[in-house]
Parts: structure tokens; sequence; C-alpha cells
């Protein structure tokens, strides 16, 4: 009986123990800092133009204090302009015909990015050997080497640097230098009377594992889809 009690005590023990652990790791916010974002994030985004876009991809680590660092990974890097080429010069001059640009309006994202990737297998890498006369692996490298040298040079934008959320809304900023010294509240308070469009919707998930933001160009009929966060760490 008491081998029992003493194994229950070392359960219950090490439940505490976990629990207090857990409580001590989980990230803690302020009035202008939600818990629930502070983590790691690979973020998928939309961009384009005209009334079509293609997904991007990048990391950002959102901190407890508001400082944010943006990271572009080699794999990221690489999709992202295997994207960037096939939606520029294959899909997008096909867009004139309404025939063809009007099968994509409402299109589920799922699909649209199937499709986006079927294209970028079949046709980029004949594409890629015409006009660079090199394979699509060459390519890739040779683009990725002169991204890490501009990097390296300062020659490449840090991208998101600051985070602030508030009552649902949240801004994502690639510079405060004219907020130098102020308080968080003091920043929220200007963009989000000033510049209203930087404070942007979100919606954590119910697990805390992904988040959602709304954006002016989440009309289906523009063939763009709201950015999605999901937690890598």
């Amino acid at each position: 009986m008491k081998s029992i009690i003493k194994l229950l005590s070392l359960v219950l023990s090490l439940i505490l123990s976990l629990s207090l652990l857990s409580a001590c790791g989980a990230p803690k916010g302020d009035d202008y800092h939600d818990g629930d974002m502070i983590a790691i994030w690979e973020v998928e985004s939309w961009v384009g133009f005209g009334r079509c876009y293609f997904p991007s991809y990048f990391t950002v680590n959102l901190k407890a204090d508001g400082s944010a660092i943006q990271t572009l990974s080699e794999d990221q890097f690489k999709y992202n302009l295997q994207m960037e080429e096939t939606f520029t010069f294959i899909i997008y001059p096909q867009m004139r015909e309404a025939e063809f640009r009007n099968k994509f309006l409402g299109m589920e994202k799922d699909k649209y990015i199937e499709y986006l990737r079927g294209v970028i297998a079949k046709e980029l890498p004949s594409r890629i050997e015409s006009v660079y006369d090199m394979s699509m692996e060459d390519w890739l490298e040779k683009e990725y080497k002169e991204y890490k040298k501009q990097a390296a040079d300062g020659k490449v934008s840090k991208g998101i640097t600051y985070w602030l959320s508030r009552d649902g809304k949240i801004a994502l900023l690639n510079s405060i230098d004219d907020f130098e010294s102020k308080l968080p509240e003091d920043i929220w308070n200007v963009i989000s009377t000033e510049t209203q469009t930087a404070c942007i919707d979100y919606e954590v998930s119910k697990n805390g594992k992904s988040v959602t933001l709304s954006q002016l160009s989440d009309d289906a009929y523009r063939n763009s889809y709201p950015v999605t966060l999901t937690k890598i760490g």
C-alpha cells in the first residue's frame, strides 16, 4: 500500500512539475502584445498585381518586447522565386483573356495553389532553360547565392521589425524610426488613428497553432486570400 501511495505521490509531483514548467514557458503579453502571438511563425502572404495574386512565404519571430525578426529560408526563397517567375511570365500574360481569367475567380485557395504548382512543374523548367540557358536547379542556386550576398551587404529589406496588437487588431511594422523612445500605447494611438490600414483584424485558432489576418484584398473575386500564420516555434 505504501508503495502505491509513494507511486501516486511521485506521479502527482511529476504532473505538478510539468504544469509549472508549462505555465512558466507560456509567453506573456501585455495590453499591446497578445501572448498568443509571441512565437515563431511561417507566414503565407499574397502578392501580385491586377486582380490576381500568388502566394509568398517567409518566417517571422514575434517577441514579447514588440520586436520582430523576419527571415527567409533557402527553401522559402526558391519556392517564392519559382512562384513569381511562373505567375509573372506564364500565367499573368494569359489573364488578358477574360475566359482564362474568369476561371480563377472565387477558386478555393488549395485548388489555386495546386494549379500554380502544376504550372511550375510542367512549364517553368523549359522557360528557365530557354531564357536563362541553365537548368532549374542551377538557376535557383545562382539566384539564392546572389540573394545571400545582397543580404550580407545590407541591401535586402529587414521586413517586419516591430509588432503591436490590441482589441483584435495587429500591426506589423517594417520600421519604428518615427516612434523612437515612444511607449507602445503611443505608437498604437498613432497608427490606429492616422494610418488605419496598418491595423489588421486577426483571429487565433482554438489550438493556438495558426492565425488568420484579414486584408484589403480578401475579396474572393480578386484571387487573393487572407494572410495566414502557422506556428513553427
